[in-house]
């Protein structure tokens, strides 16, 4: 009994044959490969690829050792056979015939290789070099090389596990067209019926980006980089089975306009327009579009700042308030200052530059020296002491008055000494508090004033070293304890004395004079009066 066995890279069904007997084994796959043996083999037979077939593949034979054999003629023969996965026996008997088949004869030994294109489900051959072997589920494909001689055939078997499904793709891009360069433009696609994959989106054939993996039967990308002009975009479902499911396409033309940028108006101001060598100076530029004067804002470009027109201040993205820095490097002598607008988007916006602003950097001012002191002889160990209220004549209120130093004795009073190098202006500020015996509600401070005031200037001395302005601190009522307001030397601060600058050393001195209800009880009460000269 001889064997012919057949070998197996994967197969829908696998058989082995034997004469008189068929023994059938079922087993899941795609490609089948098997080689007949007879007398005589003929050449080599190889496919690419060898798996995965699927509509619209094209499949790669290759042949060699094709070297014709003794008898005449010389040469050899191949064909395509759709039909059963029995062997053939040569190329001219291919079955079964009702199916068709096409034989295709080469009078030359050379080895070589043909492409071929499998379509699913449409049985039927075009001639070379694009023979087409029909497939449905059950159907097989035999490619079968011999010679004219009768040795042979070689041969290798493909067979389809499956159908595959069809689907459909259908491609929505959002916004609307027409569009302006530069816009965000979102490409997204249905596949239906959903099934695992990816879709490739291309603006014509161009790739835009890398697969996206379908989530839910729908992928999506955006893109702003699409140019002026009319596209045709592009959505290519790719399934991950390709066994399983048929890719499917859809397209839609899209059109995108060119923007013509807006021109701007750029203008800067310099604050101060003169000042010491270190000290800060304020760049404030401001961007307007030059047809409405509208204000450019946050997202529209920034604002590089140069002086002398070459060398870079620093640079300032626009807000709401246009764009602003602060510069104190500037050295001695005379600057130019200019504020470039840079957009954002150069689609949307032409740059601008501000008209040059001068400024001044002066010699720098000299480092001060000396103190401005304020002083006098009472503290909270030493409190400054009123005396005792007594009963008006007219016995409506309660009064006591004391000098906080006089013309005469000024050292009792509050005495400010200038020394500063620099020649800077002083104000010298009163408040005081609510008196309080630590139980009752007390005396309201406001009922507490500063009158007859005078200013007395130490030896050395005088108005002209050191003008001073010195000024009362009335009550111009009689408050009630807890009454709110700031009213004599209350609250505040009070301005007491100033002055526009010099050095020296005043006293200021007065009258602090107290006023209360006749309803406030024996005791004895304290109140906080603060100086302060800024």
């Amino acid at each position: 009994m001889s064997l012919h066995r057949r070998s197996f890279r994967g197969a829908k069904s696998v058989r082995v044959f034997w004469r008189g007997l068929v023994a059938v084994v079922a087993v899941s796959a795609v490609l089948l490969s098997s080689t007949a043996s007879y007398a005589s083999t003929y050449g080599t037979l190889a496919i690419s690829p060898t798996s995965g077939f699927a509509d619209g593949d094209d499949v790669t034979l290759s042949y060699t050792n094709l070297t014709a054999l003794s008898n005449a003629g010389g040469g050899f023969q191949a064909s395509i056979c759709v039909g059963d996965s029995q062997p053939q026996t040569g190329p001219g008997s291919c079955v079964p015939s009702s199916v068709g088949a096409t034989t295709k004869y080469f009078f030359n030994d050379a080895d070589g290789s043909q492409t071929i294109k499998v379509i699913q489900g449409n049985p039927g051959f075009t001639d070379y070099p694009n023979w087409v072997c029909g497939n449905s589920t059950g159907h097989h494909c035999n490619f079968v090389i011999s010679d004219f001689n009768g040795n042979g055939p070689t041969q290798i078997e493909i067979e389809y596990a499956q159908d595959q499904t069809a689907t459909t793709t259908t491609l929505n891009v959002t916004p609307s067209a027409p569009q302006d360069t530069g816009t965000s433009v979102t490409l997204e696609a249905t596949v239906s019926p959903s099934a695992a994959g990816s879709v490739q989106f291309r603006d014509g054939s161009t790739d835009i980006g890398s697969p996206v993996t379908l989530a839910g039967g729908t992928a999506s990308t955006s893109t702003s980089s699409l140019t002026a002009g009319a596209h045709t975009l592009h959505a290519v479902f790719i399934p991950a089975d390709d066994t399983a499911y048929y890719p499917s396409s859809d397209s839609t033309n899209y059109t995108l306009t060119s923007i013509t940028a807006v021109d701007t108006i750029t203008s800067l101001s310099v604050t101060p327009s003169s000042a010491p060598v270190g000290t800060a100076v304020t760049l404030q530029a401001d961007v307007v579009r030059a047809s409405d004067n509208v204000a450019l804002t946050t997202g529209d470009g920034s604002v590089e700042f140069y002086d002398n027109g070459t060398t870079s201040l620093g640079s300032e993205a626009i807000g709401s308030s246009g764009a602003e820095i602060s510069i104190s490097s500037f050295t001695q002598g005379s600057h130019s200052i200019t504020a470039d607008f840079v957009p954002a988007d150069l689609a949307a916006y032409n740059a601008s530059t501000s008209a040059t602003v001068p400024f001044s950097a002066t010699a720098p001012v000299a480092p001060e020296t000396g103190s401005l002191v304020i002083s006098t002889t009472y503290s909270a160990e030493n409190p400054f002491d009123l005396g005792t209220v007594s009963l008006s004549e007219d016995g409506t209120q309660l009064t006591a008055d004391a000098d906080l130093g006089t013309v005469a004795a000024p050292a009792g009073g509050i005495t400010i000494t200038d020394t500063r190098s620099n020649s800077q202006d002083w104000i010298c500020y009163a408040s005081a508090s609510d008196f309080t015996d630590g139980r009752t509600a007390g005396i309201n401070g406001q009922n507490l004033s500063f009158v007859d005031v005078a200013k007395v200037y130490s030896p050395g001395s005088s108005a002209a070293t050191m003008p001073v302005t010195v000024s009362e601190i009335p009550s111009t009522g009689m408050y009630a304890p807890g009454a709110t307001g700031s009213d004599g030397l209350k609250g505040g601060p009070h301005i007491l004395a100033t002055s526009p600058g010099g050095v020296g050393t005043v006293a200021v001195v007065g009258t602090l004079r107290l006023v209360a209800p006749t309803s406030t009880g024996a005791g004895v009460y304290t109140a906080q009066w603060t100086f302060t000269v800024v």
